[in-house]
């Protein structure tokens, strides 16, 4: 075979799989779906600094691929409709195609997890384990720390080897320039709550680090939960232990909330939430942003605030948030219990509550004989993602609202769900 026959061949093969991807696509997508945003109060551009990835399907339709798409500045975008090469270079996270395109030199050869970065208005983060990149590394416990100024465009880097553990991961890194606190789990069965904070000062670099806190040593828990927090730039990390209720015969733990407390980036210190009442069985929620630490008392319908003083060790009333549902941004999430609050975010001021959908008929069971209703149960909680936006300061609501498919036919079977949500504080 001559190379000019290898070449039309490889033409007429790229031809034939473009051709027939375009065909696979045009018939799995015979149905267009749409979606949109409902405002029920206040205006949508309140969630503009929110950015999420969905999926949208039609479960009666005969090819059910589900068609994705993400939001992202008040802008709703189907995958599929991007260029191709846009849709070769896609990451489900708005944070990582954004720094891909803007700082692509900065990226390279670094993981694309957002655990791993961390974002000022002047700086851009990287704090990742030489594992993240390279999967032939074993117990690996060397910390790699790369700092761009974003005005600049200089990056300095810094290879660390942090003693304590091998085997360890970024969870997440809070940025007080030119300080970094670094959060880290280590994944050794033989180590007792396996969580470490590393403190490194970009300014006098060191070539090893101890923990500044081994919640292994400081606590009588196997298990610590963290608040889950955007803003990599809070002063305090909220945190929980976490206690086992049961364990089921698989050995799988049900772990309930213990105690709260706050670890100072600026300090060191850590303390414990100032006391409540001993017989008060409500969970707590507790958010930072900045120099402000909240513990919200959930009642359901209503959340509790007061602001905790970290200085004085005190608490104060700020008023109580009527919330859309009984459970919205309340949720919990098994399959994450390192993190806690992951549906409620802290940021400038105001409280965003997110919740993949609610219904009022919660107390059936798959025992019951009525699966008409439980697939409406189903249906209801799997297609009406809603929002809330309370302003902290009033402790009104500015922003109340939902997504929905958007189309005409309801009697069409149609899923709509959100993952990878985020907010960014420094989108273009």
């Amino acid at each position: 075979m001559t190379k000019y026959t290898k070449l039309v061949s490889l033409i007429a093969f790229g031809v034939l799989t473009l051709s027939g991807y375009t065909f696979y696509q045009q018939t799995t997508q015979a149905e267009k779906l749409s979606v949109e945003l409902v405002s029920e109060e206040g205006e949508p551009d309140t969630l503009d600094n929110l950015y999420f990835v969905g999926q949208v399907i039609n479960m009666s339709a005969n090819f059910n691929r589900g068609q994705t798409f993400e939001y992202s500045e008040g802008n709703i975008t189907f995958i599929d409709n991007l260029p191709f090469l846009e849709r070769v270079d896609y990451h489900f996270t708005r944070n990582m195609n954004r720094y891909t395109d803007d700082y692509r030199s900065f990226m390279r050869g670094k993981s694309r997890q957002p655990s791993n970065f961390a974002e000022t208005e002047e700086h851009l983060v990287y704090t990742g384990m030489k594992s993240d990149v390279n999967w032939r590394v074993f117990n690996d416990n060397n910390l790699t720390i790369s700092v761009l100024d974003k005005e600049t465009t200089e990056e300095q880097d810094y290879e660390v080897v942090l003693n304590g553990g091998s085997n360890q991961s970024v969870t997440s890194t809070y940025v007080n320039y030119p300080s970094l606190t670094v959060v880290t789990q280590v994944l050794d069965d033989n180590i007792l709550n396996n969580w470490f904070i590393y403190e490194f000062n970009l300014e006098e670099p060191q070539e090893e680090l101890e923990p500044a806190v081994n919640f292994g040593s400081e606590f009588n828990t196997e298990h610590i939960s963290f608040a889950s927090n955007e803003d990599k730039t809070a002063r305090f990390i909220p945190f929980r232990t976490m206690n086992v209720a049961s364990t089921d015969e698989y050995g799988h733990a049900d772990l309930i909330p213990g105690d709260y407390y706050a670890y100072d980036t600026q300090s060191g210190e850590i303390k414990a939430a100032p006391e409540t009442d001993e017989d008060d069985e409500n969970e707590y929620i507790v958010l930072s942003e900045e120099n402000t630490l909240l513990i919200g008392r959930d009642l359901g319908d209503s959340i509790e605030w007061s602001r905790w003083d970290f200085d004085e060790e005190s608490l104060s009333d700020i008023g109580a948030s009527e919330m859309d549902t009984p459970t919205i941004g309340r949720g919990r999430v098994h399959y994450y219990d390192s993190l806690f609050n992951q549906g409620l975010q802290l940021i400038d001021g105001h409280l965003y509550a997110f919740e993949e959908g609610y219904s009022d008929d919660v107390s059936r069971s798959m025992n019951d004989d009525d699966y008409q209703n439980l697939d409406d149960v189903y249906h209801e909680r799997m297609s009406r993602p809603q929002f809330q936006v309370i302003d902290m300061d009033t402790i009104d609501t500015v922003f109340s609202g939902y997504f929905t498919h958007g189309q005409e036919d309801e009697s069409s079977n149609i899923n709509l769900t959100l993952f990878d949500y985020g907010y960014s504080k420094f989108s273009n």
